[in-house]
């Protein structure tokens, strides 16, 4: 019998179509094991993995997936995932506006931006390596990040979705005090961000 089957939505019809399916094969080529992680990774945890953005093949889309072993009597038997197109993600959080100039921005906690506005690719870019360590925790916690970015002193808050990547809001902290100047703006900022986690962009990571 076959090997396995995948569907990928049609953009035209909106219908999900059956694919062609081959097996994976793990070889010394890196790139062959990283586009291939998907398979690998959680048949040797035995638990579900997110997989962190890449490439199927040279200049598709990046995505990311979400695999899971399935078991049966305890046995695992195969694997049921799904990929979500990186766009897909960036698309929801340009539309994101935090008070009248603040944004979101999607990163890793490796220093690596997903997504910024102003097409940086890297944390230091954006004045934030400094922090590089904090990134390592959940969320920012109480408090927010000041940031000097673009010759203006900046708040930033951050948290960590399920998927791993850190999802953070940032504003200018002249309009954020200018909302509210005690010291109850802060927990008003950080609710924007959990805000954005419980809307439709985390409905695709829940």
């Amino acid at each position: 019998g076959e090997d396995g089957f995948w569907y990928q939505k049609n953009p035209t019809t909106g219908q999900f179509e059956q694919q062609p399916f081959s097996h994976p094969t793990e070889g010394p080529d890196p790139r062959s094991q990283e586009k291939n992680r998907w398979y690998y990774e959680p048949l040797d945890r035995l638990s579900p993995v997110w997989i962190s953005p890449y490439r199927n093949q040279e200049n598709s889309p990046l995505i990311i997936s979400y695999t899971k072993p399935i078991f049966v009597n305890r046995r695992c038997i195969g694997l049921v995932g799904i990929d979500i197109r990186m766009d897909t993600l960036i698309g929801r959080l340009k539309n994101v506006h935090i008070y009248n100039s603040g944004y979101a921005l999607l990163f890793s906690a490796g220093g690596e931006l997903y997504y910024h506005p102003d097409h940086h690719t890297n944390l230091s870019d954006f004045g934030l390596s400094q922090y590089q360590s904090l990134f390592r925790q959940h969320d920012s916690g109480s408090d927010t990040l000041p940031v000097f970015y673009k010759k203006e002193q900046r708040q930033l808050a951050f948290t960590t979705l399920v998927n791993g990547m850190k999802l953070g809001v940032e504003a200018p902290s002249s309009e954020i005090y200018a909302v509210q100047r005690t010291a109850t703006f802060r927990a008003f900022f950080l609710l924007i961000l959990f805000a954005i986690c419980g809307s439709s962009l985390a409905a695709y990571l829940a």
